[in-house]
């Protein structure tokens, strides 16, 4: 079930990146496509359903754990992003699109370019899958 949830998240990212941007996302134009989005209730449950099971998989919101845990040695990120990661795993009912894709975008990278342990992403599939149907919504309308 793992290899499936994550093997789906690839192909799925791989859609929505082609889709929305000819195949090669960077970190400015996520925001930029985010920032541009508008809400409805689907969406919004989606995004919570991500919030809270990242957290869960993290065990903190707060932004020393979003640095360590999301972003990596080699990329510190920036701290408003990481603060926007964190505001938005502790309180996703606000709405914070822009961050919800801020995540997406680092949990792509962490999985895409990072050393993995199979029981790392054992204890990610509940995450992922939620990330999925995220994409999902997008690439299918």
């Amino acid at each position: 079930s793992t290899i499936y949830a994550f093997g789906e998240f690839s192909i799925l990212w791989c859609r929505f990146e082609q889709e929305f941007f000819n195949c090669d996302a960077t970190l400015r134009q996520i925001k930029e496509w985010a920032s541009a989005k508008e809400f409805n209730d689907s969406i919004i449950k989606l995004m919570i359903d991500v919030s809270k099971e990242t957290a869960s998989y993290l065990g903190a919101t707060d932004i020393n754990t979003v640095s360590r845990r999301i972003y990596s040695t080699r990329n510190r990120g920036n701290k408003s992003d990481k603060n926007a990661i964190s505001k938005f795993l502790s309180n996703p009912e606000v709405g914070n699109f822009e961050a919800c894709f801020l995540l997406i975008y680092r949990i792509r990278n962490n999985f895409f370019h990072g050393l993995k342990s199979l029981e790392e992403l054992n204890s990610q599939q509940k995450m992922i899958k939620c990330i999925n149907q995220v994409l999902i919504y997008y690439v299918d309308r």
